[in-house]
């Protein structure tokens, strides 16, 4: 599989966009990574798909190779981005627009507030997108800030390296669901994009992040059809959660993998393939 890395202007932010071509007239993935990934966690996907669908991945402001966030809150960063790239993108037939996590949530607020950038996507898949309701783990962070700040000055006791390690294998032993089972280039890929500062900072991101997704979200206006996609086994945010975003969207259905973690698109890239395929097959693009 050949992948072009390309440097692009969004929102105000330099990033990257890992592209994947095929002919012209196949439709065409936008893909927004989650929180602490970057686009790299969308090559399984991208291999999965090759030939069939054109693909662009973004690094996140502040995540891959991306430039620095803003001060501020991050949500409406990522949102940000969305939108321009969706502007940047609209010439392209059949855009799709794949979210996980963070990454998902973004691409739905951005939908929600945005009736141009609506009529631009003809369909949604959402990856365990960010839970309406935070899961306990995350709540405990959030209403115990003493907490963390006491985990974070554990990792600040570490050497850089132990510091970037324990952030890896935090995510390798959380977010999948047999991650013995996958490539190990998908940690590779992972610790490259770890710096050392966000690995000092990376627990107080949790908290930051979950105060933000208690915000108030109305996804009333979201006309587009939208695919929730889910792991049943997904540690970070509970299955239960998907009924909230089903409950706000009238034009959502539910796919739930078995055997599968809070990332499908990496440890089940064939079956986010074959619901492309699906949508593709029945004529439903929007």
């Amino acid at each position: 599989m050949f992948l072009r890395s390309t440097r692009i202007r969004l929102a105000g932010f330099e990033t990257r966009a890992l592209c994947l071509d095929a002919p012209p007239e196949r439709p065409r993935l936008l893909c927004l990574h989650g929180w602490g990934d970057s686009a790299d966690a969308y090559k399984p996907l991208f291999s999965a798909i090759e030939g069939e669908f054109s693909a662009v991945a973004l690094d996140a402001p502040g995540h891959g190779e991306a430039s620095s966030e803003r001060g501020g809150a991050r949500l409406p960063q990522w949102i940000d981005l969305c939108r321009a790239a969706i502007g940047h993108y609209e010439q392209a037939a059949a855009l799709i627009l794949i979210g996980q996590s963070f990454g998902a949530r973004a691409v739905l607020t951005a939908l929600a507030g945005d009736a141009a950038a609506r009529r631009r996507v003809a369909r949604v898949i959402a990856i365990a997108p960010a839970p309406l309701r935070l899961p306990p783990w995350q709540r405990v962070f959030v209403r115990n800030r003493a907490l963390a700040d006491g985990l974070a000055s554990l990792s600040a006791d570490s050497s850089p390296e132990q510091a970037i390690a324990a952030v890896v294998e935090r995510h390798r032993r959380t977010s999948f669901h047999a991650p013995e089972s996958l490539s190990a280039s998908v940690f590779e890929d992972y610790a490259r994009h770890v710096s050392i500062e966000r690995a000092a900072r990376s627990v107080d991101e949790l908290r930051q992040i979950g105060e933000e997704l208690q915000q108030p979200l109305s996804l009333a206006e979201l006309s587009v059809p939208v695919d929730i996609v889910w792991g049943r086994q997904d540690r970070l945010a509970p299955l239960s959660g998907a009924q909230d975003y089903l409950a706000m969207l009238p034009h959502a259905q539910l796919e739930v993998i078995d055997d599968c973690g809070h990332h499908a698109h990496i440890e089940a890239p064939q079956r986010i393939a074959a619901l492309l395929r699906r949508a593709g097959s029945s004529g439903d693009q929007g």
